[in-house]
């Protein structure tokens, strides 16, 4: 975790996220140390994620990218029905959006 401005920052890569005792640890960090507890979440299509893999070094291979898309889309149900203060979830049609958050 990051401390930018009063606010503590934590980028993650969605399989760990996917999880909900990996969100419930990063939300309950925040309330902690008294910090509001918001989730950015990218939804990005599986088929841009294995084009991206393809590209890699280390490719992690259609089966892994199919499971993690399969908890990934459980997590979008739950995350509303979670106890974040905010929780934002952004498309791939978002990614080259410029994104500020204020504290």
């Amino acid at each position: 975790m990051e401390r930018r401005r009063g606010l503590v920052v934590r980028a993650d890569e969605p399989p760990a996220l996917a999880h909900p005792d990996a969100r419930r640890r990063l939300w309950e960090i925040a309330r902690r140390h008294g910090y509001l507890a918001c989730l950015l979440v990218f939804n990005i299509p599986a088929e841009l994620c294995l084009e991206r893999d393809q590209q890699r070094t280390r490719p992690v291979g259609p089966q892994v990218i199919a499971y993690h898309a399969g908890l990934f889309q459980q997590a979008l149900l739950a995350i509303p029905n979670e106890d974040w203060d905010q929780a934002h979830i952004f498309t791939d049609n978002d990614i080259e959006a410029a994104i500020e958050v204020e504290g």
